[in-house]
Protein backbone atom coordinates (compact mmCIF):
# COMPACT_ATOMS: atom_id res chain seq x y z
CA UNK A 1 0.00 0.00 0.00
CA UNK A 2 2.84 2.38 0.82
CA UNK A 3 4.11 2.25 -2.76
CA UNK A 4 0.71 2.60 -4.44
CA UNK A 5 -0.93 5.12 -2.13
CA UNK A 6 0.44 8.29 -3.82
CA UNK A 7 -0.78 7.07 -7.22
CA UNK A 8 -4.24 6.26 -5.82
CA UNK A 9 -4.44 9.66 -4.12
CA UNK A 10 -3.42 11.48 -7.30
CA UNK A 11 -5.96 9.53 -9.36
CA UNK A 12 -8.67 10.31 -6.79
CA UNK A 13 -7.92 14.03 -7.02
CA UNK A 14 -8.09 13.84 -10.82
CA UNK A 15 -11.37 11.92 -10.65
CA UNK A 16 -9.72 8.98 -12.41
CA UNK A 17 -10.17 6.39 -9.68
CA UNK A 18 -13.43 4.62 -8.97
CA UNK A 19 -12.08 2.42 -6.22
CA UNK A 20 -12.57 2.49 -2.50
CA UNK A 21 -9.70 4.72 -1.45
CA UNK A 22 -11.70 6.94 0.90
CA UNK A 23 -13.36 3.89 2.43
CA UNK A 24 -9.97 2.26 2.92
CA UNK A 25 -8.45 5.37 4.49
CA UNK A 26 -11.40 5.75 6.86
CA UNK A 27 -11.70 2.18 8.13
CA UNK A 28 -12.46 1.91 11.81
CA UNK A 29 -9.56 1.22 14.14
CA UNK A 30 -8.75 -2.50 14.13
CA UNK A 31 -10.44 -3.05 10.77
CA UNK A 32 -7.55 -3.64 8.40
CA UNK A 33 -5.42 -0.67 9.36
CA UNK A 34 -2.28 -2.83 9.38
CA UNK A 35 -1.64 -1.83 5.77
CA UNK A 36 -0.77 1.69 7.02
CA UNK A 37 1.66 0.58 9.74
CA UNK A 38 4.66 1.08 7.44
CA UNK A 39 3.86 4.74 6.77
CA UNK A 40 6.26 7.18 8.35
CA UNK A 41 5.24 10.46 10.01
CA UNK A 42 5.55 12.51 6.81
CA UNK A 43 3.47 10.02 4.83
CA UNK A 44 0.79 9.97 7.53
CA UNK A 45 0.72 13.79 7.46
CA UNK A 46 0.13 13.75 3.69
CA UNK A 47 -2.77 11.31 4.08
CA UNK A 48 -4.21 13.57 6.80
CA UNK A 49 -3.92 16.63 4.55
CA UNK A 50 -5.51 14.67 1.69
CA UNK A 51 -8.53 13.80 3.84
CA UNK A 52 -8.77 17.36 5.20
CA UNK A 53 -8.79 18.65 1.64
CA UNK A 54 -11.54 16.29 0.49
CA UNK A 55 -13.84 16.32 3.51
CA UNK A 56 -15.43 19.67 2.65
CA UNK A 57 -15.70 18.96 -1.07
CA UNK A 58 -19.40 18.58 -2.04
CA UNK A 59 -18.56 15.46 -4.07
CA UNK A 60 -17.50 13.75 -0.82
CA UNK A 61 -20.44 14.85 1.32
CA UNK A 62 -21.52 11.26 1.92
CA UNK A 63 -18.08 10.39 3.30
CA UNK A 64 -17.57 13.54 5.38
CA UNK A 65 -18.56 11.98 8.72
CA UNK A 66 -16.26 8.99 8.20
CA UNK A 67 -13.39 11.26 7.19
CA UNK A 68 -13.85 13.47 10.25
CA UNK A 69 -13.99 10.46 12.55
CA UNK A 70 -10.93 8.90 10.96
CA UNK A 71 -8.99 12.18 11.18
CA UNK A 72 -9.67 12.21 14.91
CA UNK A 73 -9.24 8.50 15.65
CA UNK A 74 -6.45 7.39 13.31
CA UNK A 75 -4.92 10.16 11.21
CA UNK A 76 -4.51 12.57 14.09
CA UNK A 77 -1.61 15.00 14.23
CA UNK A 78 -0.30 13.35 17.40
CA UNK A 79 0.48 10.02 15.76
Amino acid sequence: MRFHLPAFMTAELRDQYDGFLISTLTLRVGSGRDCFAALNQDQRRVVREFLLFLKDDPDYRFSKHEMERSLTEFWSEQE
